[in-house]
C-alpha cells in the first residue's frame, strides 16, 4: 500500500509539515535594541511570541534587573506588564531611575493568586488579555506559589501550566523568574524546566564581579554562548554595550585594562566547555585588535602595509586571515567553532606549533594567539609564514603578556 493511501486510510494520524498551519505572528519575533539579546533568544532574531521562559539564578545575580532590562528594550508600542510580588513601591521607583524604559511598563502588585486560583485566571483572561502587552514578567514564581493554599511545589507547577497556556493563546511572551539556592539548585520541582520553552540562567563570578547569562534549554535558539551582563554605577550593559560606549577612548593604559578584563572573561567562558563560545570570541577578538592597533599605531603608520591604520574586523566563513592592503582581519566564526579541548593542539603551521606550545596552554590561549598572529601580518615583511614571522608573533605576545595573563 502506498504512503498516500496509508495517510488517507488513517485520517488525523499522519501529516506533512507543509500541511501544518500556524499563525504568521509566530514568525515575527519581538525585536529589542540589543542584537545580542535577539540572537540569544531565537534563531529568527528576537523573542518568539508565545515563548515561555524560566529565568533562574543565584541570589543577587540580577534576575529582576535583567528581566526588566529586556522588557524595557522591546521595540514594540505595547507596554510590558510586570507582575511584581518581590519589591516594594520604593524599590520599583529605584528601578525606574536605574533602568531606561522601566517607567513605560505597567506594574501589577495586586495578589490575585492569593485570593484564589479562579481570581488569578480571571485576571489572566480579563484585564491582562485586554491590555495585550508586549511581554509579561513574573517576579517571582516562588513568591506566588508561597501564598497560595496547598503544596508549594504543586502551586509552582499549576502557575507554570496556566501561564504557559495563556502565552500560547495570547501570543505574548512570558518571562518567569525562579529562585535558586546559593549553591545554584532550583527551589522547586525541576520538571518545570521541561515544561517551559526556554530556561535562561544567570551566574556571577565573585572574583571577577562579572555576570553572565546563557540558555540551558531553548526551543527557538542556541544554548551554548554566554552573554556578559553588567550592572554598575554607569548603568546596565548587555554584551558589547559596555565597550561600545567607550569607543572614543584612545588611552592605551585604559584600553589595556579593558582588554585584560575581556580576555579574562573569555577564558572564564571557555572553562568547562569543549568549544569556544562564538559571541565571547568575537568580543575578545575585537577588543584585543583595538588595543593592539592603538598601542602599535605609530609603528603601523611607518611600517604597516595597510593603506590606512584603521582596522576592519569581520567574522565570516571558516577561515582566520588578514588582508593587509585593506587593513581587514577576518576571524571566521567557523574557524573557531572547530577548535575544542582536543583539536587546538593541532592548529598552526608546522614551524609555528612549537612556538604556540611555548605560550599556549589551552584552546582559549590558542584563540588569543590566532588574533595576534593575524594582527602581525599588518607589518611590512610579515606576510609570509616563516619562522621569522612566528618569532615576531611570539615577541608581540611577550610584549603584551600583562594584558594576556
Amino acid at each position: 500500500m502506498s504512503v498516500k493511501n496509508i495517510i488517507k486510510n488513517n485520517p488525523g494520524i499522519f501529516k506533512w509539515v507543509n500541511d501544518i498551519k500556524v499563525p504568521d505572528i509566530l514568525f515575527r519575533p519581538l525585536k529589542t535594541d540589543c542584537p545580542e539579546i535577539d540572537k540569544a533568544f531565537s534563531e529568527m532574531g528576537g523573542i518568539t511570541p508565545s515563548c515561555m521562559v524560566l529565568m533562574t539564578g543565584t541570589p543577587g545575580s540580577g534576575k529582576t534587573t535583567l528581566a526588566a532590562s529586556i522588557a524595557s528594550r522591546l521595540k514594540d508600542p505595547r507596554p510590558a506588564v510586570f507582575l511584581s510580588f518581590e519589591m516594594s513601591d520604593f524599590q520599583l521607583k529605584l528601578c525606574a531611575k536605574k533602568i531606561p524604559g522601566f517607567d513605560k511598563m505597567l506594574i501589577v502588585t495586586h495578589e490575585f493568586h492569593k485570593e484564589s486560583k479562579d481570581a488569578f485566571l480571571n485576571f489572566l483572561n480579563g484585564p491582562l488579555r485586554n491590555i495585550n502587552p508586549s511581554m509579561v514578567i513574573v517576579d517571582s514564581l516562588q513568591k506566588m506559589a508561597g501564598v497560595m493554599g496547598g503544596s508549594n511545589n504543586n502551586n509552582q507547577c499549576w502557575i507554570t501550566d496556566k501561564l504557559t497556556a495563556w502565552a500560547k493563546e495570547s501570543y505574548v511572551p512570558v518571562l518567569m523568574i525562579g529562585h535558586c539556592t546559593k549553591g545554584g539548585d532550583y527551589k522547586g520541582p525541576t520538571t518545570i524546566k521541561h515544561e517551559v520553552d526556554a530556561h535562561l540562567h544567570l551566574s556571577i563570578d565573585k572574583e571577577l564581579q562579572e555576570r553572565v547569562f546563557s540558555f540551558s534549554k531553548n526551543r527557538f535558539g542556541g544554548c551554548s554562548d554566554q552573554t556578559v551582563f553588567r550592572i554598575n554605577g554607569q548603568g546596565i550593559f548587555i554584551g558589547n554595550e559596555y565597550w561600545e560606549g567607550a569607543e572614543g577612548e584612545t588611552d592605551t593604559d585604559e584600553l589595556g585594562i579593558r582588554v585584560k578584563e575581556t580576555i579574562a572573561n573569555f577564558k572564564l567562558a571557555c572553562k568547562g566547555k569543549d568549544h569556544i563560545p562564538t559571541q565571547m570570541m568575537r568580543t575578545m577578538g575585537t577588543e584585543l585588535l583595538k588595543y593592539l592597533s592603538e598601542k602599535y599605531r605609530p609603528e603601523l603608520l611607518v611600517n604597516g602595509v595597510a593603506k590606512k591604520a584603521d582596522l576592519k574586523i569581520t567574522y565570516k566563513g571558516k577561515r582566520a586571515y588578514c588582508s593587509p592592503g585593506s587593513a581587514r582581519i577576518n576571524l571566521g566564526d567557523g574557524f573557531f567553532k572547530k577548535i575544542n579541548n582536543q583539536t587546538w593542539k593541532g592548529v598552526g603551521y608546522s614551524a609555528e606549533k612549537p612556538i604556540i606550545r611555548k605560550h599556549c596552554k589551552n584552546k582559549a590561549d590558542l584563540a588569543v594567539w590566532v588574533v595576534i598572529h593575524e594582527f602581525c601580518h599588518l607589518f611590512k615583511g610579515r606576510q609570509k609564514h616563516v619562522k621569522a614571522f612566528y618569532n615576531f608573533v611570539s615577541r608581540t605576545w611577550t610584549e603584551n603578556k600583562g594584558v594576556l595573563a
